[in-house]
């Protein structure tokens, strides 16, 4: 999560604002109401490990709806947080985080099939993929 938000999306938004002459307007979105989503997907996320690290295979051998709702939905958030920030500072819609909170969302139906430790597997791969992606994307544009 660090890496997503810290490697290429505060860079961006440093530049986007020096470039900006109301950057009043653009900081008090962008630093006032888009980290309530971002923090709420770090804050989800926190609760989600606490719940796999006390039962990793779940109370049956598979993971509940409420626990695969909470650790898909925590990626989710953040990842829709992160690309509400890219596009309030400027840039455009990131494809490979819409595209990862979309991944996250549908890996909830899993939940009957595998347990609670091999979704938060599921969804860390989806954090990584999005990075990856993201870093592909940056090096193909201009």
């Amino acid at each position: 999560m660090w890496l997503l938000f810290f490697d290429r999306s505060e860079r961006r938004a440093t530049a986007y604002f020096t470039s900006r002459a109301e950057t009043g307007m653009v900081a008090q979105t962008a630093y006032t109401y888009v980290p309530f989503v971002i923090v709420t997907g770090i804050v989800l996320t926190a609760v989600a490990d606490e719940l796999v690290l006390l039962h990793p295979l779940g109370h049956d051998g598979h993971a509940d709806g409420w626990t695969a709702g909470l650790v898909c939905g925590a990626a989710a958030t953040y990842l829709v947080g992160n690309a509400l920030f890219r596009r309030a500072t400027g840039g455009r819609w990131s494809v490979p985080h819409l595209a990862g909170a979309a991944v996250s969302v549908a890996l909830v139906v899993a939940h009957p099939y595998v347990t609670p430790l091999a979704l938060s597997w599921g969804s860390d791969a989806v954090l990584l993929g999005v990075f990856a992606g993201d870093v592909l994307a940056a090096r193909r544009a201009p």
